[in-house]
């Protein structure tokens, strides 16, 4: 049993939830009362974190010190980075410690950079890049820690939009884009977030049933995105779009666009395909759909 000032976790019912990363946040989750914002900090420190230290980093986003029996660490975050990345980074490192088949990547530890921490994806050789395969599984086990999948009813059942991930942003205090990769992961809509920023494509995430996208990185945004981009409003209207601007095969299906325009010429635009005809004509869409 692992207690701080406030908050008491059973280390052990975490750990016999096995190895699967979802599985052991949701193990935390259970043991927490209330809903929205989780106390990753407190979770922390109650599951045998001694010391969080915020300090300015350059090519590291987090770090954990820890023994090879993993009985106690301490967890290095970002202090140049916002909030919402700290709690992200504190859940991932806790990941590695709970976790005893992640291997060490340091003498004394593991050290995480923030491209770690953006992988949501398993190439093919994913079984021989030990690296890349455990940091996946602490990526899973923090946006499930943060954004409980148990807590995400109501968003689920309102319309795949800006506005909904915004509510999550808000509720859960999680960064935009954690918000929006927890959304389009979950939602029964099918769905693209393209991040963009001045005018170019960063990357895509999709929910392995949207179509294939035509744009790849560092292309020129299509019109109706700049658009918006120059105009006076931050979050335009969910609207019809030209598939033709975004998919291989523009045929698939209808699109509907939503923009938001941040701050620092960062910018995500969400991707909603209409697939209203999708019981009529199951065996024509089913190739463009199906999970790669």
């Amino acid at each position: 049993m692992s207690t701080s000032s406030d908050l008491i976790l059973n280390r052990m019912e975490i750990e016999e939830a096995g190895p699967n990363s979802s599985r052991m946040a949701a193990a935390v989750v259970r043991q927490l009362e209330g809903e929205g914002r989780v106390p990753v900090m407190e979770v922390a420190k109650a599951l045998d974190i001694i010391e969080l230290r915020g300090e300015p980093l350059e090519n590291l986003e987090g770090a954990l010190l820890t023994d090879a029996e993993r009985s106690s660490g301490s967890i290095l975050f970002n202090a140049k980075s916002g909030l919402p990345r700290q709690r992200f980074t504190v859940a991932h490192e806790l990941c590695h410690f709970l976790n005893i088949r992640h291997r060490q990547t340091a003498e004394a530890g593991f050290r995480c950079s923030r491209s770690d921490m953006r992988i949501s994806q398993l190439g093919r050789d994913h079984e021989d890049n030990w690296h890349r395969q455990q940091e996946f599984e602490a990526n899973q086990f923090a946006i499930e820690l943060l954004i409980p999948s148990r807590r995400m009813g109501p968003f689920l059942r309102r319309e795949l939009a800006i506005e909904t991930m915004l509510d999550m942003n808000s509720l859960f205090d999680v960064s935009r884009e954690a918000a929006g990769r927890r959304l389009i992961e979950c939602h029964d809509e099918v769905g693209a977030i393209v991040f963009s920023k001045d005018g170019r494509v960063r990357y895509a995430i999709t929910n392995g049933r949207f179509p294939k996208l035509a744009i790849t990185r560092d292309v020129s945004m299509p019109v109706s995105v700049q658009k918006i981009l120059k105009g006076p409003q931050s979050l335009s209207q969910l609207e019809e779009a030209d598939p033709a601007d975004w998919l291989g095969e523009p045929d698939t299906c209808g699109l509907f666009e939503q923009t938001l325009v941040q701050q620092n010429g960062y910018a995500m635009t969400l991707l909603v395909a209409d697939d209203d005809d999708e019981e009529d004509d199951v065996e024509d869409a089913a190739p463009w759909f199906d999970r790669s």
